[in-house]
């Protein structure tokens, strides 16, 4: 089983191999391309003309058939080229070279024939001929409808319907076989009478010698004359014509020429506008393409109204209408920029302020060549400053700006302040400021205080020593204790004061009741007022100790203490129990 399969195989390879033609092989009967075939043999761009298929080896059934069906061989689209038909088995009549393939009419013919039948012949000498008219043109030497006739060896123009119109030189007649006869005749009409000579000959015969005096030119065949070359002119053709000049006299004079030019160089006399040897340029101050037109006043000379291309002196600018410096050298500068060399080192030469058209600082002058007052920084003249040196103010600069200006600067002209100096203010900064204040604004309200002030709402008020470096907050706390701690110290005095006066009505109560008591009544009494100021004691050591938590100690302890003394001293009791205090 396995022997057979082989043998079919290798039978159906031979097949395929043998059955195609050896033009097709390789996809030879494949139309080219970029890959004309693939792996397979299938043809990708379709079949060469007669073939059919997928790889293209198999022929079209009809041996005539051009195109046909890619698969189906019967099927013919196109014939070769003189067959008809739907099996391209009619032929197309003998001089057709292409007919319809319905009716076998002729659409084109062989080449050499015309006619609807392409049964006309177009001649031999026919150089090109057409299907519906016939030859339309002959080769050179023939002419008639079919190129038939021959206009002669020495036809020089042979027309195609009328036959040869103009003979070669020396000949004549219909086909110009007949010689003129003279040497010196290059045409004529009948052996005596010559239409044309050669040069330097002139005549009916052209016997006649022309003078060695035609220098551009030839003379004329009749009467001996110079018959000038193009742009020559006069007896002999040795001048140019009006408006040439020039080697061959070619060249056209100028538009500016009032009345022709030199013939040989082309100089003239110029017409109004116009300039140069050859009137060829405009003329200072005119423009345009004759020259008829006028630049502006100030231009020497310009390509428009308003683009010159050199001004008059002093002058500069696209139109020139800005000034040179007055201190350039012979008032001249530079046509666009300005730019120029000053006459002295009197004048700023800058484009900002014009090249050599303003004097340095202290300078003024039409030439800057005199001084300005001292204390001018700059000027017009004497008597008019434009801008004063610092600590000046004043026409003149002759006034003294005010002693509290910053830095001795002010307003050129008022003698205002630009700004004052520490301690003063005002436009003039002639008051002072507050006496705490370091520094004030215009208006006088501190903007800086003296040391160991403090700025509040542009008022300087003094700081204690303990809360001078403190903050804002902390000052405000602080504040806040005070309060509150002197709030406390009152309450502590009218309850010392209240219990001085109960112990005071106590002893008055007792002296009253016991008026016999001698000894043990005044011990008593005496103990009492003891009692009493030991405790007043007691309550001012305890006041001073309030006070001085709370931070308020500017009340003297012992202010309160020779208080005390004093009362010790008034009352001989309380000096026998602690003795004097002072």
């Amino acid at each position: 089983m396995g022997i057979c399969y082989i043998v079919m195989i290798l039978c159906l390879i031979y097949m395929q191999v043998h059955g195609i033609p050896s033009e097709c092989q390789n996809c030879g009967c494949c139309v080219p391309g970029a890959q004309t075939c693939i792996y397979n043999g299938y043809c990708n761009y379709g079949c060469l003309d007669g073939y059919r298929g997928d790889r293209c080896y198999i022929e079209c059934q009809y041996i005539n058939c051009k195109k046909c069906a890619r698969n189906d061989g019967f099927n013919c689209s196109e014939c070769k080229n003189g067959f008809y038909d739907n099996e391209c088995g009619s032929s197309c009549a003998p001089n057709c070279e292409r007919c319809q393939r319905q009716d076998g009419q002729c659409s084109s013919c062989v080449n050499g024939y015309w006619g609807k039948s392409c049964n006309n012949e177009c001649g031999y000498h026919c150089k090109t001929c057409i299907r519906w008219g016939g030859c339309t043109e002959c080769n050179t030497g023939y002419f008639g409808p079919k190129c038939e006739q021959y206009c002669g060896d020495h036809c020089a123009n042979c027309n195609k319907e009328t036959g040869c119109t103009a003979c070669e030189n020396g000949y004549y007649g219909t086909t110009c076989e007949t010689q003129c006869g003279v040497n010196y005749c290059t045409s004529c009409t009948s052996p005596t009478q010559c239409t044309s000579c050669t040069d330097g000959q002139f005549g009916s015969t052209c016997l006649y010698k022309c003078t060695d005096d035609c220098v551009h030119g030839n003379c004329d065949s009749t009467t001996g004359s110079c018959q000038c070359n193009a742009y020559y002119t006069g007896e002999t053709c040795d001048q140019c014509f009006v408006g040439y000049y020039g080697n061959g006299c070619t060249q056209r004079c100028s538009e500016g020429c009032s009345d022709g030019c030199n013939r040989i160089d082309g100089a003239c006399t110029c017409k109004s506008g116009w300039a140069g040897d050859k009137c060829d340029t405009c003329a200072d101050k005119y423009f345009g393409d004759m020259c008829n037109e006028q630049c502006n006043i100030n231009c020497l000379s310009c390509t428009g109204e308003y683009n010159c291309t050199f001004c008059q002196s002093g002058r500069y600018g696209d139109q020139c209408q800005l000034r040179c410096g007055k201190g350039c050298v012979n008032a001249k500068c530079d046509n666009k920029s300005g730019h120029c060399i000053c006459i002295s080192n009197s004048f700023v030469a800058t484009p900002s302020t014009g090249y050599c058209d303003v004097c340095v600082p202290g300078h003024y002058g039409q030439t800057c060549e005199k001084r300005c007052p001292d204390t001018c920084y700059s000027c017009e003249n004497d008597y008019n400053c434009t801008s004063c040196h610092d600590g000046y103010f004043g026409k003149s600069c002759q006034i003294h700006c005010p002693g509290g200006c910053q830095e001795s600067t002010c307003n050129k002209e008022s003698g205002s302040c630009l700004s004052c100096r520490g301690g003063f203010f005002g436009g003039y900064c002639n008051i002072s400021c507050p006496q705490l204040c370091k520094s004030c604004d215009q208006n006088g309200s501190c903007s800086e205080c003296k040391p160991g002030y403090s700025n509040t709402q542009k008022l300087c008020t003094h700081i204690t020593a303990d809360i001078e470096n403190t903050s804002e907050s902390e000052k405000q706390t602080t504040l806040s204790a005070y309060l509150e701690c002197g709030g406390l110290v009152v309450l502590v005095i009218i309850a010392i004061l209240g219990m001085c006066w109960f112990r005071k009505r106590r002893r008055s109560n007792m002296e009253h009741d016991d008026l016999h008591t001698n000894n043990s009544f005044h011990d008593a009494n005496t103990y009492d007022t003891v009692d009493s100021n030991l405790r007043e004691v007691e309550l001012n050591d305890l006041k001073y100790e309030t006070l001085q938590v709370t931070d308020v100690h500017k009340m003297q302890k012992t202010t309160d203490l020779s208080t005390i003394s004093k009362q010790g001293n008034e009352n001989p009791a309380y000096e026998n129990v602690s003795g004097p205090w002072s």
